[in-house]
């Protein structure tokens, strides 16, 4: 018997040992002969079946025109699935569709017409409509309709849908480089902090290397309400910060480097892209991603979201970002439906607590400088603290990175007995001396506890490849920030006028007046007004510029040493004497010859009251003759001689006393 194509399809929504049943009967019955209660007898026997069940199947299959679905045990088929016909499951399909939100307000509509007489495909529309057929239950026709894909593409968009449901591309690391990728994007952190007097969420644009996993930059900005109401959130603007952070600071690849970005928040913009591209020579370039992030499936309308698969590596870190900071005060939860009950209580109660500490700051400050929240103070508790597990993150070696073994990312690492506690790295391991080498690769060939291999962490990465990538220069970062981040700062002698900025630090902050020229050679600020660009992001350096927007350099922030920091304060003491000589150095140049004059007469004198040394013309010539004669031959013939003793005058003394005796 041939079967159609209806059959066939039939014969798939059926489960295999279903089916199977069914053509074993459907072979049994066509071959029935004479006399039939006998053949029939023999087929209940071979199915286990009574004789009365035989004879229905029989005499069903006969008056069915042979039709094999009158043979399928329905107790076997999950509930009435085979009714559900495919023309009636795509019209379902639309009606569920065309609802915004919910499956179940379709489920009611279709009763409703079905009740009211309405014709439905895939249905036999003969039948009373009193109640539903066989195999239309609601749990039914969900099962049927599950199509996540279709679903999501009418109810949110169709790049979602793509991004959630539909084929990738996948793709891997392995042949990538450091700084060919760089991923940038906004993130709300998941936790209320304090700024200022306000209760506030975090906003983040953070910046990753796709190469190496490591986070190379990010910026927080508080979402603080102003006077007027309105909110002050992240904007594209501050893109600018993080791509000029990035590419000033880090460098980018001779290779190439690809910015990837979307539409909204973190997009770089046309003039930002130009000047990246320019100054490059064409090495940085920028690729966003379509705008079918909420983008209809049919009419084509939509706000455009963007594509979460697009920076799929960012997005596995924020992950890993959300779960390590999961313990601060006052989180607000991934979603509302997560959002933990305690932090209402914790939010109200910290609510009043600001407004006793501000009553308290203007008559006591040191009092109200030791008033403890339980949620944390963004500038002091909250940033230190991210920077710190940012910091564990980039070094963490127990990831599952994609690609990294075959990016070689990995490290080998060898110890000279199998309990040392020092293993050798590559550098100290070359350093062996060959026999030594040899002999250590040996012992690991025959017992493993002498080697070990290891991932490399994203730091690690970082800073073994870093050195291949070439910096942009420091004009350009003015250029990228663009004059809504420029202001004018005045220089008075070794440092920049303080300013105080509370979005930037709840302290003035003060940069030196000593800058690194663009040909990296240190100069001394001359008092005057210059332009100057602070990133927020990175509130180390000051970029400085000339009335006309010449790039003169960057300066330092000049930064608060910890008392008992002996390390820090021997650095700055270093620092400091090294300024100094810098500003010697003009003074010297003018004034030279007064100081050699100086210089010369102190050296006069030293030498004249040192009487261990010869000064004047004699005492060189003896010097001279010594050392030509020999030191005992010179003295015996430098050896002043005595001068001779007058003849004494002749006496008459004695004369006259003998003279006297003798008389």
């Amino acid at each position: 018997m041939q079967l159609t194509t209806a059959d066939n399809h039939f014969l798939g929504t059926l489960p295999s040992d279903v089916r199977s049943e069914a053509e074993q009967w459907r072979d049994a019955l066509l071959a029935v002969s004479k006399p039939i209660q006998k053949s029939l007898e023999e087929i209940a026997r071979r199915f286990g079946v009574s004789l009365k069940t035989a004879r229905r199947k029989y005499d069903d299959f006969r008056h069915s025109g042979y039709d094999l679905r009158v043979l399928v045990n329905r107790a076997r088929v999950p509930e009435g699935e085979s009714a559900l016909t495919p023309e009636f499951v795509e019209w379902f399909k639309a009606l569920a569709e065309a609802n915004q939100r919910k499956t179940s307000p379709a489920l009611r509509r279709f009763k409703k017409l079905w009740r009211a007489g309405a014709t439905i495909p895939g249905m036999d529309n003969a039948l009373p409509r009193h109640q539903l057929p066989a195999g239309f239950s609601d749990d039914n026709i969900r099962r049927k309709i599950a199509d996540k894909f279709a679903e999501t593409a009418m109810r949110r968009g169709l790049g979602l849908a793509v991004a959630k449901y539909g084929p990738q591309i996948l793709t891997t690391r392995a042949h990538l480089w450091y700084g060919s990728h760089l991923m940038i994007d906004d993130l709300w952190h998941d936790n209320f902090v304090v700024f200022g007097r306000q209760l506030v969420r975090v906003l983040e644009l953070d910046a990753l290397d796709v190469f190496s996993g490591c986070l190379v930059n990010f910026g927080c900005k508080p979402r603080y309400q102003r006077e007027d109401g309105t909110f002050d959130n992240l904007k594209e603007k501050y893109a600018r910060l993080v791509v000029a952070g990035v590419y000033f600071n880090e460098g980018y690849s001779e290779r190439g480097s690809t910015i990837l970005a979307e539409h909204g928040t973190a997009a770089i913009s046309e003039r930002v892209a130009k000047i990246l591209f320019d100054r490059s020579g064409g090495k940085i370039q920028r690729r966003e991603s379509g705008i079918t992030g909420e983008e209809q499936a049919v009419i084509g309308w939509g706000q455009g979201k963007g594509n979460p698969r697009f920076k799929a590596a960012l997005e596995s870190l924020r992950n890993l970002k959300h779960n390590e900071l999961g313990w601060l005060p006052a989180q607000t939860g991934k979603d509302r439906d997560h959002r933990p009950e305690q932090t209402h209580g914790v939010l109200v109660e910290a609510s009043e607590e600001l407004k006793v500490l501000a009553v308290l700051a203007q008559k006591n400050p040191q009092r109200a400088a030791a008033f403890k929240l339980k949620v944390w103070e963004y500038h002091s508790q909250f940033l230190p603290f991210l920077m710190d597990a940012y910091r564990e993150i980039n070094e963490r070696t127990w990831h599952n990175l994609e690609g990294w073994h075959a990016a070689g990312n990995i490290r080998i690492d060898y110890r000279t007995t199998p309990s040392a506690d020092h293993w050798l790295n590559d550098a100290e391991f070359a350093a062996l001396p060959e026999i030594s080498q040899t002999l250590l690769l040996q012992a690991a060939a025959a017992d493993p506890r002498y080697l070990q291999s290891r991932k490399l962490s994203p730091m690690e990465v970082r800073l073994r490849d870093r050195g291949q990538l070439t910096r942009l220069p420091a004009f350009v970062v003015g250029e990228i920030l663009g004059e809504d981040f420029a202001r004018e700062l005045e220089c008075r002698g070794t440092y920049f006028n303080a300013f105080s900025d509370q979005e930037l630090s709840p302290e003035p902050l003060v940069f030196e007046a000593f800058i690194t020229t663009p040909e990296g050679r240190p100069e001394k600020l001359a008092d005057d007004k210059y332009q100057v660009f602070v990133n927020p992001f990175d509130l180390q350096q000051l970029f400085v510029h000339d009335a006309r927007g010449r790039c003169l350099g960057v300066a330092q922030r000049a930064n608060r040493i910890d008392r008992d920091d002996t390390e820090a304060l021997k650095r700055e003491f270093g620092r400091r004497s090294h300024q100094i000589a810098e500003l010697k150095k003009p003074l010297l140049a003018r004034h030279a010859e007064a100081v050699r004059a100086e210089t010369d007469r102190l050296a006069n004198n030293a030498a004249v009251l040192d009487e261990t040394r010869p000064f004047t013309m004699e005492e060189k010539s003896s010097a001279r003759f010594i050392r030509a004669e020999g030191a005992a031959a010179a003295a015996d013939i430098l050896e002043p001689v005595e001068p001779a003793a007058e003849p004494a005058a002749i006496s008459t003394a004695g004369d006259d006393l003998l003279g006297a005796m003798t008389h």
